[in-house]
């Protein structure tokens, strides 16, 4: 198994486990999940750098095509591993637990944590 392969399975484990469990060889599966996401990469990242613009310098090509791959990569791994997580496998955020602002009392951190949750709530009324 890759490493794309190995990435999935534990993204997979972690976060979509009843589908995990329902799999009849998990070993095969993410083996052939990570030669998918390496064609994906291999295919984007040949696309990418077919032509190196004109306006990068020599010493800088190199750079320009290891963040073609690892463009690729992200965007690989979003459509194929990083699916939603199952429903109850979710982490609720913020913690409802009593007293959790008082981590960050007084702070911006605070703020944008309580705005954040408020935008997802949607208004009061």
């Amino acid at each position: 198994m890759n490493h794309y392969g190995q990435v999935a399975q534990r993204y997979w484990t972690d976060w979509l486990t009843s589908r995990v469990i329902e799999m009849d060889d998990p070993e095969t599966f993410f083996t052939e999940m990570g030669r998918q996401i390496r064609h994906e990469v291999d295919t984007m990242v040949a696309a990418m750098t077919k032509v190196v613009p004109a306006d990068i310098p020599p010493e800088k090509v190199q750079g320009w095509k290891n963040m073609a791959r690892k463009m690729a990569e992200e965007k690989a791994l979003a459509e194929i591993v990083y699916l939603e997580p199952d429903p109850s496998e979710e982490e609720d955020w913020p913690p409802e637990e009593p007293g959790w602002r008082d981590l960050w009392p007084d702070t911006i951190i605070t703020d944008v944590i309580q705005e954040s949750y408020d935008a997802e709530s949607g208004p009061l009324n």
